[in-house]
């Protein structure tokens, strides 16, 4: 990630990442960013962090807690053009049983914005299949009229060779109209 930032004029805004597999708050510093992160108790893989370009002013959001499944959320809120946007990022691992409940306690704004890596498949964002993940995910975006803003791009390159959509960027309908989306072709 740092190779990535060093190698780029316009630093972005925000950093999102899932998978940390780091089980306290000292993330690795990245120079002229903030961060958060939440992380598993039982210590066990997972982990999401978001990374805040030190000119912004944001305040973390309540934790999102869940008793029945592992499922970490890191989010901040932050005001742009005089609004404030919420940004979540999660990660759900593969072998979680992920309800329509857990992820509604996920809408905690109206102007919102999920990524992270979600581990579902379906055709509406470009996965050659659906999944039953993908399809409780389809119902949760219709459900709560969200937008995806994933292109049909792959965003994950297995040890294979195959190609997968299993992370996505969601957001709020309203937002779907100013937010651009695209998968970097780099590995």
């Amino acid at each position: 990630m740092l190779f990535y930032i060093d190698n780029i004029v316009d630093l972005p805004q925000f950093i999102c990442v899932q998978e940390t597999w780091i089980y306290d708050d000292l993330l690795p510093d990245i120079p002229g960013y903030n961060s958060i992160h939440t992380f598993r108790v039982n210590k066990n893989g997972g982990g999401s962090a978001i990374y805040i370009k030190k000119n912004i002013d944001f305040i973390s959001t309540e934790k999102i807690l869940y008793s029945d499944i592992d499922l970490e959320v890191a989010g901040v809120k932050f005001k742009s053009n005089k609004e404030y946007i919420t940004l979540l990022s999660v990660y759900i691992a593969p072998n979680q049983t992920v309800k329509i409940e857990h992820l509604n306690s996920l809408i905690i704004s109206e102007n919102l914005i999920i990524v992270g890596d979600l581990n579902a498949k379906n055709k509406l964002w470009g996965s050659p299949v659906n999944d039953f993940r993908g399809k409780t995910l389809e119902k949760f975006i219709d459900e709560q009229n969200l937008v995806v803003m994933n292109t049909g791009k792959a965003t994950r390159l297995h040890y294979n060779g195959t190609l997968s959509h299993l992370d996505l960027t969601l957001c709020s309908r309203k937002l779907s109209f100013k937010i651009e989306f695209d998968v970097i072709n780099d590995l």
